[in-house]
C-alpha cells in the first residue's frame, strides 16, 4: 500500500523500519551519507549485503519482533493468524523459525537497502574511523 494509505500503526511501523536501517548497516560496517552512489559503489555495497544476508535479515526480523512487542502484540500459539482484536501475530517467533517465504521478505527488504537509500538521496558508504582524515 502506498504510505498516505496506511493506518497510524502501518505508518508506524514502516517509520520504524526505516529508522533500523542505519542500525542494520552498522552491523557490517557502513552509513548512510548524503549523496548519489556510483554503479561501482552500489555494487560493491550490494556484495556485501548478500554476503551477509542471513545475519541481517535477522537483524531485521528482530527489529520488527520488538517494534511489535513494544506495541503490545505477542505471540500465541494457539493463533496461526495474526489477530488485530487480541493484539497476537503468528511471527513474532525467532527469525529460524519463520516460514521460508517470510524470511524472504526480510532478505528482500535488505536487498532493497541501495533503492531506499537513493530514493532518500543517500548513499550507503564504509564507516570512516576517526582520525583518519577520509
Amino acid at each position: 500500500k502506498p504510505y498516505d494509505d496506511l493506518d497510524q500503526e502501518g505508518k508506524a511501523a514502516n517509520i520504524a523500519a526505516a529508522c533500523r536501517i542505519p542500525e542494520i548497516l552498522a552491523l557490517v560496517g557502513f552509513v548512510l551519507e548524503e549523496g548519489t552512489a556510483s554503479d561501482e559503489e552500489k555494487k560493491a555495497v550490494k556484495a556485501v549485503l548478500e554476503s551477509n544476508i542471513e545475519f541481517l535479515a535477522e537483524a531485521e526480523h528482530q527489529g520488527w519482533d520488538e517494534q511489535k512487542r513494544m506495541e503490545g502484540w505477542t505471540h500465541d500459539l494457539n493463533e496461526k493468524e495474526k489477530n488485530n482484536e487480541k493484539r497476537t501475530h503468528p511471527l513474532l517467533v525467532p527469525y529460524s523459525d519463520l516460514p521460508e517465504g517470510e524470511k524472504e521478505k526480510d532478505r528482500r527488504t535488505i536487498r532493497n537497502y541501495t533503492k531506499y537509500a537513493l530514493i532518500a538521496k543517500f548513499k550507503i558508504v564504509t564507516r570512516r574511523s576517526r582520525g583518519s582524515g577520509a
